[in-house]
């Protein structure tokens, strides 16, 4: 029987815990202003933290000083969309279903590193042998007072302070303060098998998969932005929501 947050006291528990969670979310939410473009070329973008909006200065330290270099791309796990996403990431967002989520693995045609989003000169392709990909949830801390207090999906509980640094040893990068608890984050994470100097200036992964894999239909407009042609979904607050002129501020 699988245990609760609440009975949780181990760092290896909680890890195990957030690597069984993260593949059973019913969808996983990308908030982006570059959705439509990526998916019209079949890519899927993770970067080290040196790249895009990362205003959490300890969670960016967290991926760019990981003993190994690794690569992050974010998702909302929220079944209902979340307006400050939209007002944060952008006017797109990808809807990833639990069985595509699920099936990613399988319908990698390759993964290439490049210098960043606009830099493709000198790209390294990844031998399948040279990485490894796992989705994981992320979990949201309290302050400290001799036991540190967690939070996930609106559960709590709580762990001492060894075991916390433990995890911050061995997954900073599944931690972060309580203030970003709204994102109810799931994080796929790139993990690249060598030396991390030999890969310290390329700071974008781009995963390539298989057409017809991810289309449009799992691309959503934000609210009172639709004015455009392509076959995309309406957001589910169109008419609730005007966001419209929103990003051109």
């Amino acid at each position: 029987m699988e245990k609760r947050l609440d009975q949780l006291e181990t760092s290896t528990d909680i890890i195990n815990f957030l690597k069984n969670k993260a593949y059973r979310h019913n969808s996983y939410k990308k908030y982006d202003s570059y959705n439509i473009k990526n998916v019209d070329h079949c890519h899927l973008f993770l970067t080290d933290g040196s790249t895009g909006k990362w205003d959490d200065i300890k969670d960016r330290e967290s991926i760019c000083n990981n003993d190994k270099k690794i690569y992050v791309s974010s998702f909302c796990c929220q079944t209902n969309e979340n307006v400050a996403m939209w007002k944060i990431y952008g006017k797109y967002m990808l809807n990833i279903k639990k069985s595509q989520m699920q099936d990613l693995k399988n319908n990698i045609i390759k993964i290439e590193l490049l210098h960043s989003f606009d830099d493709e000169t000198d790209r390294i392709e990844l031998e399948n042998s040279y990485y490894d990909l796992e989705l994981i949830d992320v979990i949201y801390h309290g302050d400290s007072n001799g036991t540190i207090n967690l939070t996930y999906q609106e559960k709590h509980g709580s762990v001492s302070e060894k075991e916390f640094n433990k995890i911050k040893k061995s997954h900073k990068y599944v931690i972060k303060n309580h203030a970003y608890y709204n994102e109810r984050e799931c994080r796929l994470i790139l993990s690249i098998k060598g030396k991390k100097e030999q890969f310290s200036n390329f700071h974008v992964a781009r995963i390539k998969y298989r057409s017809g894999f991810i289309t449009r239909e799992n691309i959503y407009v934000s609210p009172g932005n639709w004015n455009y042609e392509g076959k995309c979904n309406h957001s589910k607050l169109e008419g609730h929501v005007d966001l419209k002129g929103f990003y051109n501020r």
